[in-house]
Parts: structure tokens; C-alpha cells; sequence
């Protein structure tokens, strides 16, 4: 019996133009058969738009699956399937689905790699014109007005 636990890669994705996309990214994304994707269709428009064949399995892992599915995907890595994590498009956990599941693996001493991508915030602060020294990222505010006044409150 094979003892190796496998590897959960955290993956970057583009966020606009799908040639943004790293070699390394690409070079992960051939390699692995087992995927947890926020959008699984997505996903696959992404694999197919690349080239990539598409003979991987991909489990729907979104924020109201994340810690129902995290366990089944943790007794994975511990019986030595590689996984890579990916969202829509940018960086997991960033304001995405995947802490839970990353909290867990690091829990497990399951070995981690990121695979770094493109970066929406600091694309769009770079463009920004304005000083880029100092900058503070709080995710997404909420929707509604009410609870937008309070997430705002504290850095007035």
C-alpha cells in the first residue's frame, strides 16, 4: 500500500483574458485529474478554451458546499489524489470559496502549493492612478445599504 498523501494546489486563474494565464498554471492544470471548481462549467469552457483535454473530475465546491464537501475531499489528499483548488476566475479564498478546505489540509500536514495568478486588486489599483505604497482590501461589501453604512463605518 502506496502511503503518499497528495498535494492540494491553490490555483490563480485569469480574470479577463485567458492568456494571462501563467505557464506554470497550465503546466498544473494538465497534470491534475481531480478538481474542486466554484463554477464546474465554467471551468470546463476554461479547459476547453486552453486546449487541455478534458478527462478530469470536477467537484462543484462553492460557498454553500465548501463544509460539506471538504471532508470527503481532505479523505482524498490523505489516500494520495493530487487536488487543485480553483474559482471563476482570480485566486481562491481572495473573497472566494476554499479557506475551509485549505484551514483543513494545513490541519492534515497535507502538503500545499499556490499557484499564483493574476490579481483583480492590484490590476485595478495599478490602473488606478492612485499612490500604490499603502492600500487596504476588505473583499466585497455587503448588498444591502444598511449593512454597507456598517462595513464602511470603521475606516472613515
Amino acid at each position: 500500500m502506496d502511503n503518499k498523501i497528495g498535494t492540494l494546489y491553490v490555483i490563480g486563474l485569469p480574470i479577463g483574458n485567458v492568456k494571462d494565464l501563467t505557464l506554470r498554471s497550465r503546466e498544473i492544470l494538465e497534470k491534475i485529474k481531480l478538481f474542486a471548481c466554484e463554477d464546474t462549467r465554467e471551468f470546463r469552457r476554461l479547459l476547453k478554451e486552453l486546449s487541455i483535454p478534458q478527462d478530469q473530475e470536477l467537484i462543484s465546491f462553492f460557498e454553500h458546499t465548501e463544509r460539506i464537501k471538504t471532508p470527503e475531499l481532505i479523505q482524498r489528499l490523505n489516500q494520495g489524489e493530487d487536488l487543485g483548488l480553483v474559482v471563476s476566475r482570480g485566486m481562491p479564498l481572495i473573497s472566494d470559496p476554499g479557506y475551509v478546505l485549505v484551514r483543513e489540509a494545513l490541519r492534515e500536514n497535507i502538503p500545499l502549493q499556490v499557484i499564483p495568478g493574476v490579481n483583480a486588486v492590484t490590476t485595478a489599483l495599478a490602473i488606478s492612478g492612485l499612490p500604490c505604497d499603502k492600500f487596504l482590501f476588505l473583499g466585497f461589501p455587503p448588498r444591502k445599504p444598511g449593512k454597507q453604512l456598517h462595513f464602511f463605518e470603521p475606516y472613515e
